[in-house]
């Protein structure tokens, strides 16, 4: 079973989004990832894997904010 340490991740911003809590673990293939619900500066809430917290960080915001940046 994954160890996930989430008081270390509550409250952290990535980008646009900050962790607000736990929302489980996803399956990618042959990779385990826990996986974040997240609040990005516009008010919206999104689900975002550890693996895209921390390889996308200064890049994330929710699929409307990043739409209106292209």
């Amino acid at each position: 079973e994954m160890m996930v340490d989430t008081k270390a991740e509550i409250g952290r911003t990535y980008g646009q989004l900050t962790v607000k809590s736990f929302a489980g673990i996803s399956q990618i293939f042959a990779h385990t990832y826990p996986i974040w619900t997240c609040r990005c500066q516009c008010g919206r809430t999104v689900i975002v894997s550890s693996e895209s917290l921390h390889r996308y960080n200064n890049d994330l915001a929710c699929p409307r904010c990043r739409k209106a940046r292209q």
